[in-house]
């Protein structure tokens, strides 16, 4: 009676690892798809299409990181600082230790700031004095960018 006691325990442990495999195993593989695939994208240049597998890989797993930098890359290449910055603050959140969202955010934010300079010195023209403070500030910002 006790072997075939021994037998139904294991016959259980056995039965639930194989349906804990199915039920995570072929879920992960489909995403890792979709983000090998829009890493290839985002090689290409192809930011709309990586930005959508980027967009579906959050979904599906919200605490990995890289496609959340690379969504953050992605909008600050096509100039959408706003959504870069979330996507990098995400980054911070989801790993504080890891530099590489912490600078991109300042990085984005400094970005941002030029652009800013660039629009108000439209306003003021090269003889203004306000134009050179605007300058200078431009200056500034992009050498502590480097």
């Amino acid at each position: 009676m006790t072997g075939i006691r021994d037998f139904h325990i294991w016959l259980v442990i056995v039965l639930a690892l194989v349906l804990q495999g199915c039920a995570t195993g072929p879920a992960e593989k489909p995403i890792l798809d979709i983000y090998d695939t829009a890493e290839a994208d985002y090689r290409q240049g192809l930011l709309s299409r990586a930005e959508a597998g980027y967009r579906k890989v959050i979904q599906a797993k919200p605490t990995f990181y890289d496609p959340w930098l690379r969504l953050g890359n992605i909008y600050v290449r096509t100039g959408q600082y706003e959504a870069a910055i979330l996507m990098f603050g995400e980054c911070t959140r989801i790993q504080p230790n890891d530099i590489r969202g912490w600078n991109n955010l300042a990085l984005t934010r400094v970005k941002q700031g030029i652009d800013i300079l660039d629009q108000a010195s439209g306003y003021f023209p090269d003889e203004r004095p306000e134009r050179a403070l605007l300058d200078r500030t431009r200056l500034n910002l992009v050498s502590a960018a480097q």
